[in-house]
């Protein structure tokens, strides 16, 4: 017994760990990462009047598509802002059509806290 060494007694625990590691990269490359998916279901409006118009309010319509009207002219997002930089506007009156994306509201959200100290106004849109 005495030509055995205590060294010989041990269990070589590289091979456990070299295998972790092994296990913990092939987990970390299939994890799927996914953008968090905001539902946005705005309801119609059954009693809904017409508001006379306010001129310190600028209105702005956003489509299904995404596409920003105003007066029923298309603009793109720089248009709008720098037509909200130009005004002295109140507030902004947004008529969001009920399958536009959610990023047109929050990116108008943001300008309405840039340009109008965060007043929006979320209308439905009428049905004519």
């Amino acid at each position: 017994m005495s030509d055995l060494d205590d060294d010989d007694l041990g269990v070589d625990l590289t091979p456990l760990i070299d295998v972790t590691f092994m296990l913990v990269i092939f987990f970390i490359m299939t994890m799927s990462f996914a953008l968090p998916n905001i539902e946005l279901d705005l309801p119609e409006a059954t009693t809904a009047e017409r508001s006379a118009k306010d001129a310190s309010a600028f209105i702005l319509n956003v489509d299904a598509g995404g596409q920003f009207l105003r007066d029923k002219q298309v603009l793109t997002f720089a248009q709008v802002e720098a037509l909200l930089k130009q005004g002295q506007f109140t507030r902004i009156e947004l008529n969001l059509d009920k399958s536009a994306p959610a990023q047109a509201l929050i990116d108008c959200a943001d300008l309405a806290r840039q340009y109008t100290s965060g007043q929006l106004q979320l209308n439905t849109l009428l049905k004519e």
